[in-house]
């Protein structure tokens, strides 16, 4: 008598013939929890690669527009005081405290990128603080005291600094998803050094 025998009787050189359907439901019940467990497994696996494209899609289109953010920023961080009035008075195109058009398409597109979208959060999030400052009125001289006019200049320049930080950090979070190098878009085209 064999472990067989407890699922039934019936065998070919059994004496009798009794069926036990406890043990075969049994059977058939660890059958079906080990199939669905597969079949779970692999709609995971399926869903965790749909989501893997879809935020390596967005992430090579965000690519170029956080580095032309970035440059944008730095531009304005390095301009003197005339030249940072005239970036930030002029059509928008060019104010650094300006998110981009381009990166707002994504806005409901951002959750794909998961804890790697935080430093664009925080990007936008400083640049909507700094478009509060009256940093305008300190560069024009509409401020009385030349004193709280530099702070108000001196805080600004820090808080584009902290956005460069955030716009580079979001750059290599943004490559590392594509599985491309984070040298700056601009400067490769199809393999081909972009020149200048």
């Amino acid at each position: 008598m064999g472990w067989m025998d407890g699922l039934s009787q019936c065998w070919l050189l059994s004496a009798t013939c009794s069926v036990d359907w406890a043990a075969w439901s049994a059977v058939g019940t660890v059958g079906a929890v080990v199939v669905s467990l597969v079949l779970a497994r692999n709609q995971g696996r399926k869903e965790k690669n749909a989501q893997r494209s879809r935020a390596r899609w967005v992430a090579l289109e965000l690519r170029q527009v956080l580095a032309a953010w970035r440059i944008r920023v730095t531009h304005a961080h390095r301009a003197n005081g005339a030249d940072l009035f005239s970036l930030l008075d002029g059509d928008g195109y060019q104010d650094p405290t300006a998110v981009p058009e381009d990166l707002r398409t994504f806005y409901d597109q951002l959750h794909v990128l998961g804890d790697d979208a935080a430093p664009i959060a925080d990007a936008i999030w400083i640049a909507r603080q700094l478009q509060h400052m009256p940093v305008r009125h300190a560069l024009k001289g509409n401020i009385e005291s030349q004193v709280v006019a530099d702070s108000i200049e001196l805080q600004f320049r820090a808080g584009l600094d902290s956005l460069r930080r955030y716009l580079l950090d979001a750059e290599q979070n943004v490559s590392a998803i594509t599985g491309l190098s984070s040298a700056e878009p601009e400067s490769w085209t199809f393999g081909v050094p972009y020149q200048r």
